[in-house]
């Protein structure tokens, strides 16, 4: 008779002997579940796609009689079964409802599975639902045979690299005994960083001499001073002295650098500021800084900081930016760490101090100097991305990737997920707006508007009619406006837009927003045309309408596009249609166009074939544009087409550009830039 896995007999067995009212169904609390991989710790098991986790909570309720029956029944039949029962049962332990119990059952079978013939499970693993299975019986064979499972991978030559580090992975951490076993037979390649970090930082909390010596398992280099930033954690978890005199012992620049890290990290869980005064003991060559491993402690420096004093912690954060973001290589900032140690200290946020955090010595008001120095004369600062990835524009110089508010990772986002929440927009945009207008405050109130504008639009709608301070209506009008853009709301952007003091701007972002509209919803587009809307609308709306229909219908788009009444609506819908079209099936596009009669429609046609064709087909798109009658606007295609090809084949610009009949001041400009880019390369 076959010998079970002890996980098997202890987990499942013994408690069904006893009564069985908790089988499978309970665990201490942070408990590792049988053969769980290192993931699983991060509250991520490895369960099938549509799976109910009902053991979430680390309790399940008591299982009845017919439950456990049928648990006792599985482990019956897994004690006697053969591979392919094993492979049944795999099947069925995936149909347990329990998440614990499913992963549980799953990884008792693999282990089974490895002691009884681990190369011909593997095979049978292969075949069965294309080897989903594959990492999680790696990890059993490595509870089973670490060893064997080692030696096997290895026979499968560079492949095998990427399995034993999944073996690997099976022991870290659940099973320290078996990786200290095989680790001086591992090779460097054959162990992630990831596992080197974990299983150190385990082994130096335990006994640091044992870890230190295993270090030489690595095999020197980065991976080695990895883990030495590690055991320089974990033994500073256990007796930061001892650790700090072991760092600062040692004589190799890169290693001594790598084990201070690590000190100081874990150092600065218990005394961040104690910590911050010693950081200048790091290396400043940034060239060591690179050889040596291991994360900079000042990220752990400021969120042990920012939990005790976040002013104090952002004041000395900010001291020690260009320092921090030379150190390893890592571009650490004031705003990446402002945003991830500082402002997550706190579900909610005061608005005066969070602009007393982001706050820069001596800051000057953004009202001083000429009147140049406006609310509106900072140009355009990118913002927000629509679903389709257009981008576009957020007035002035705050709010947006400006901002050290403005989330990491979202230069050009209207953000859904925010750095900080500030505490009753409302009220915290009344009391900021009495304060010195510095660029902190700037920062802060458009965060505050755009918080206050997704909770309440009308009242931010209203205070933006009843302010006359340009500075407190910029942040209103951007807030709204992205407000409208996000919820695809063109009243609200018209509205808004009567407050820009640039007609065109406001305009602008109206038409934009249609356009986005017609695209989402087209139906409701189609009865926007019969409406009253301005023509550049109706022109923006009509464009994005036929540029949907011509992918798939472009007969259909280019008859719609015909029968507008509006010259300009016609136009503008017929080029866009053509645009599309020719996008899609570019010699259809042209055969149609090849046989329409002179006139206003064929022209506005050749304009979008031209856009479509003029960077993958120059010499095409120059033949159609010289069909244009407007000698103005064939000036226009054409220059366009050579501008362009200059960037990709600056020598055959130069030679379609002489064939060219171009205006003087056309000549001159185009031949300036064919010569700057032989020249200087732009």
């Amino acid at each position: 008779m076959k010998t079970l896995p002890a996980r098997l007999l202890l987990n499942v067995m013994v408690p069904v002997a006893l009564g069985g009212a908790v089988a499978w169904g309970t665990r201490p609390v942070g408990a590792v579940p049988a053969g769980a991989s290192a993931r699983s710790l991060e509250g991520k098991p490895d369960s099938p796609a549509g799976s109910t986790d009902q053991g979430k909570q680390g309790r399940t309720a008591p299982l009845t009689d017919s439950a456990l029956t049928e648990q006792r029944r599985f482990c019956e039949r897994l004690r006697t079964a053969d591979l392919p029962q094993m492979m049944a049962l795999l099947d069925e332990a995936k149909t347990f409802s329990d998440a614990f119990r499913r992963r549980s059952a799953c990884a008792l079978v693999m282990e089974q599975m490895a002691q009884t013939d681990p190369t011909g499970a593997w095979a049978l693993l292969e075949k069965w639902e294309q080897g989903s299975y594959r990492k999680q019986f790696l990890e059993a064979w490595a509870q089973v045979d670490a060893g064997g499972a080692i030696t096997w991978a290895e026979g499968l030559g560079e492949v095998g690299t990427y399995w034993t580090n999944e073996i690997v992975a099976g022991l870290v951490p659940d099973n320290m005994a078996a990786f200290i076993k095989i680790l001086p037979r591992l090779k460097p390649d054959q162990i992630g960083t990831e596992q080197v970090g974990t299983a150190f930082r385990l082994l130096a909390a335990d006994d640091p001499a044992a870890a230190v010596r295993l270090l030489e398992g690595l095999g020197g280099g980065e991976k080695q001073n990895f883990g030495i930033s590690s055991v320089g954690e974990g033994w500073a978890r256990r007796d930061p002295k001892a650790a700090y005199a072991w760092a600062r012992a040692l004589t190799d620049p890169a290693q001594r650098e790598s084990a201070l890290r690590g000190v100081f990290r874990a150092w600065a869980e218990t005394d961040p500021q104690g910590t911050a005064a010693r950081l200048d003991e790091l290396t400043k060559d940034p060239a060591m800084a690179k050889e040596a491993a291991g994360e900079s402690p000042i990220k752990a420096v400021v969120r042990a900081w920012a939990a005790q004093d976040p002013k104090a912690a952002a004041a000395w954060l900010r001291a020690r930016a260009e320092e921090a973001g030379a150190e390893n290589g890592n571009d650490i900032s004031f705003k990446d760490l402002l945003q991830s140690e500082i402002l997550p200290t706190r579900d909610e946020w005061n608005a005066m101090e969070v602009a007393e955090l982001i706050r820069k010595p001596g800051e000057k008001l953004v009202t001083e100097g000429s009147d140049k120095n406006s609310p509106f004369n900072h140009g355009m600062i990118y913002g927000y991305v629509d679903e389709d990835g257009n981008i576009t524009e957020t007035t002035g110089r705050f709010g947006g990737d400006s901002s050290p508010l403005n989330p990491k990772g979202n230069p050009f986002q209207f953000p859904t997920s925010r750095a900080v929440r500030i505490a009753n927009p409302a009220q915290a945009f009344d009391e900021l707006s009495k304060q010195p207008g510095d660029a902190s405050r700037q920062n802060v109130l458009h965060e505050i508007a755009s918080q206050w504008a997704e909770q309440d639009p009308k009242a931010a709608m209203a205070k933006l009619h009843e302010t006359t301070d340009p500075w407190l209506k910029l942040s209103l009008i951007d807030a709204l406006t992205n407000l409208a853009r996000q919820s695809n709301d063109p009243l609200l952007a018209g509205e808004t837009a009567k407050a820009y003091t640039d007609s065109y701007r406001g305009q602008r972002i109206v038409t934009e927003i249609y356009a986005s509209l017609a695209k989402r919803d087209p139906a409701r587009a189609q009865a926007m045309m019969n409406s009253d809307m301005d023509t550049g609308v109706k022109t923006s709306v009509a464009s994005a309408l036929v540029t949907q229909q011509a992918t798939y219908d472009p007969a259909g788009a280019v008859a719609w596009a015909t029968q507008q009444t509006d010259e300009k609506v016609q136009a503008g819908a017929m080029t866009a249609a053509l645009n599309s079209w020719a996008g899609a099936d570019a010699y259809s596009a042209s055969e149609w166009l090849a046989n329409q009669p002179a006139g206003p429609v064929r022209e506005a046609a050749v304009r979008g074939l031209v856009q479509s064709l003029r960077e993958y087909y120059p010499d095409d798109a120059l033949q159609w544009a010289g069909t244009l009658t407007d000698p103005q606007l064939r000036e226009i295609q054409q220059f366009g087409i050579v501008q362009n090809l200059v960037w990709q084949d600056p020598a055959r610009a130069k030679d379609l550009a002489a064939g060219l009949q171009l205006s003087e001041p056309k000549r001159k400009l185009l031949d300036k830039i064919i010569q700057n880019r032989e020249k200087n390369g732009y």
